[in-house]
């Protein structure tokens, strides 16, 4: 079976192992934001709310701090529409209760302000959670080296991440774990969805499930190269 990568331009004869380069590399502030993402993953298994709320919100006090919440409206007897407290619209909109709403605020005061624009990172840490508690013996997605079986579900993948690179063909040299994934099971995750909706979809994929069209990604551990040329 052939392989393909999207990637930038790299030497052929360089030998890549992915002990050294994989998809961790990319993840340069996952340990600095891991505290704030666990306390959005807790929190929104606890009170069912989207996990994007407590990005908006969070987000609107690491740059406005006191004053958003001095323009915040009063609550509607102790509760909040979520769409009062953002401009942003949500589906169901749910309700908050005062007190949950000033536990979280506390919480975020804990932990501290910094813009976090890498929302995918939560969706990182529960597949991980889930792998680590269900599917142990399966690889870390932190730890592979993600290919393809075809140019065309590589040009899905520019497409849809906005990724730059050319497709390249992969040479295996040594493969240690090379384990097949529906990445559209990923991709579907609607951006309001709660943390027990995302754990159903990290089950989904990492017990092998496939999608209506699957978009097959393999997560590949080992050693390999990029041949020249690209398509």
């Amino acid at each position: 079976m052939n392989y393909y990568k999207v990637a930038n331009p790299f030497h052929p004869s360089i030998v890549i192992d992915t002990n050294i380069v994989n998809y961790s590399s990319t993840l340069d502030n996952w340990e600095y934001y891991s505290p704030l993402i666990n306390l959005i993953i807790r929190s929104s298994a606890a009170l069912h709310l989207p996990l994007n709320f407590y990005v908006f919100f969070y987000n609107q006090l690491a740059y406005w701090g006191d004053a958003y919440l001095q323009c915040l409206p009063a609550s509607d007897h102790g509760h909040f529409h979520l769409s009062d407290l953002l401009t942003t619209r949500f589906e169901r909109d749910p309700v908050i209760s005062e007190k949950n709403l000033i536990e979280i605020v506390e919480s975020f005061n804990q932990i501290g302000y910094s813009p976090f624009m890498e929302f995918h990172y939560i969706w990182e840490l529960l597949f991980e959670q889930v792998r680590q508690e269900s599917y142990p013996r399966k690889p870390s997605r932190r730890d592979c080296y993600f290919l393809f079986g075809s140019v065309e579900d590589c040009l899905y993948y520019k497409e849809q991440h906005h990724i730059e690179g050319d497709v390249r063909q992969v040479k295996l040299l040594e493969t240690r774990s090379l384990l097949a994934a529906d990445m559209r099971i990923f991709d579907d995750l609607a951006p309001d969805a709660t943390t027990h909706l995302a754990i159903a979809q990290a089950e989904r994929y990492w017990s092998g499930e496939r999608s209506d069209r699957p978009i097959i990604e393999y997560l590949f551990q080992g050693k390999c190269t990029l041949e020249s040329g690209s398509f």
